[in-house]
């Protein structure tokens, strides 16, 4: 067996096209907190993601075991607004453990969120036995929350 060249996950990232709206849900609403908020050098920016004019703003919060990357793209615009549902080759979503679905669903409802589907019991898998849901911010996050609890 080879052994890995990766030494671990540096952070989550997800493409928003607001950033008051998802740090205030992590910040306020689940308890992260907020390490930056800047732009970065437009020519840094530009030749990173190979878009010509590229001018964004990122932010980053830690949370358990996580770190959150938020980017806002000022220019140039990108795709028309709109989520990809699930089974779109561009959608993600980070998955989040928490002992409360329902405190973090009231919370995150609060925050703009929306519950894709149902909240389900997973019957095989990894996850066997467990309750999920999955929940979009309307500025571009996409979420799965994961919990052991036995009812709503």
């Amino acid at each position: 067996m080879t052994a890995s060249l990766i030494l671990g996950v540096n952070h989550v990232s997800f493409t928003v096209t607001d950033l008051d709206g998802p740090i205030a849900f992590f910040r306020d609403g689940l308890g992260f907190g907020l390490t930056s908020r800047m732009g970065r050098p437009a020519d840094l920016a530009e030749a990173l993601t190979g878009i010509p004019g590229a001018d964004v703003e990122i932010a980053f919060l830690q949370g358990p075991g996580l770190v959150l990357e938020l980017i806002r793209f000022l220019a140039p615009g990108g795709a028309p607004a709109g989520l990809p549902a699930a089974n779109h080759p561009a959608a993600a979503h980070v998955a989040l453990e928490t002992a409360s679905l329902a405190q973090v669903l009231q919370l995150a409802q609060a925050h703009g969120l929306r519950q894709v589907g149902a909240v389900v019991r997973v019957t095989t898998g990894p996850n066997r036995g467990r309750r999920l849901v999955y929940l979009q911010h309307p500025a571009g996050v996409g979420l799965e929350l994961i919990s052991d609890e036995d009812s709503d």
